[in-house]
């Protein structure tokens, strides 16, 4: 697989004439910031294991990204199986794959499929299957023991979030809900490729800017390639917005990213919840 992508491949068909008006108005050389590979140490091998959280790593035909969210489905059908019910769906950035596309990770491969890419937003969605277990029930009081077999299901991806806790280590913690930065809140992404950085703060994006994506910027590293589709969140795990683009070192603005708001996705795809947490 490529390690990294042309500008030109990692923005998503529908974006690239809108966004690079935008970026020339800021005068920033973005870049997307997710099609791209890493070395391999500079991802913790927990984020490549299952179950898939807000912060894990997961490899599509043409990029390696990382997981915003991880979604329940609400449709009428969902409580009709017990697969259909520990189904999970992640939030991935748009410009990661494509409709169809394969979804795999390291300890199990493939795992589930792209089901929606947005018209308008750098947003998709993949459906990842849940893990069967064949069981059997021996009925007992006759000579002869009867064994049928049913099936149980477990989901592959819960609804929890890789941070920091107060002494500083890794920890999984579940959503504390969803919502917006305070003005002056100091805030979080968890990329699969730059970890955990707690020194985001807002930052004003030019008028022309499209109005479904906001800015932050940060003190110290910026997000980097294979962070793209991340979460951004509160300290305490309030999911805020999905990473989408970050500046490239040589521009004028290194420190800057921009995110969508997760409220976004619920307004293009209103069928889906947070997932309960593991």
């Amino acid at each position: 697989m490529t390690a990294y992508f042309s500008l030109r491949h990692r923005l998503g068909r529908r974006f690239r004439k809108r966004r690079r008006i935008v970026l020339a108005s800021l005068a920033v050389a973005v870049a997307l910031i997710g099609a791209g590979t890493a070395p391999a140490n500079a991802v913790s091998e927990f984020r490549e294991k299952t179950p898939l959280q807000a912060g894990s790593r997961v490899e599509l035909p043409r990029a390696y990204c990382t997981v915003g969210a991880v979604l329940s489905s609400t449709s009428w059908y969902s409580p009709m199986s017990p697969g259909i019910r520990k189904t999970r769906y992640v939030v991935l950035a748009g410009h990661c794959g494509n409709e169809g596309d394969s979804v795999s990770v390291a300890d199990q491969g493939v795992i589930g499929r792209v089901i929606w890419e947005s018209g308008t937003s750098d947003l998709e969605i993949a459906r990842i299957d849940p893990i069967p277990r064949t069981n059997w029930n021996c009925g007992s009081g006759s000579m002869i023991r009867h064994c049928d077999p049913y099936t149980t299901y477990s989901p592959r991806a819960i609804g929890n979030i890789f941070l920091r806790d107060h002494t500083g280590r890794y920890v999984s913690m579940p959503f504390d809900g969803m919502g917006v930065p305070g003005e002056n809140e100091v805030f979080c992404t968890s990329g699969a490729v730059s970890g955990v950085n707690c020194t985001w703060g807002i930052a004003p994006l030019p008028p022309d800017s499209p109005a479904f994506l906001l800015g932050a910027t940060t003190w110290t590293a910026s997000v980097i390639a294979g962070d793209s589709g991340g979460p951004v969140a509160s300290r305490g795990g309030k999911l805020y917005g999905i990473i989408a683009d970050g500046a490239l070192p040589a521009s004028t603005r290194p420190d800057l990213m921009t995110y969508l708001p997760i409220s976004r996705l619920f307004e293009e795809q209103r069928g889906y919840v947070l997932a309960p947490p593991g």
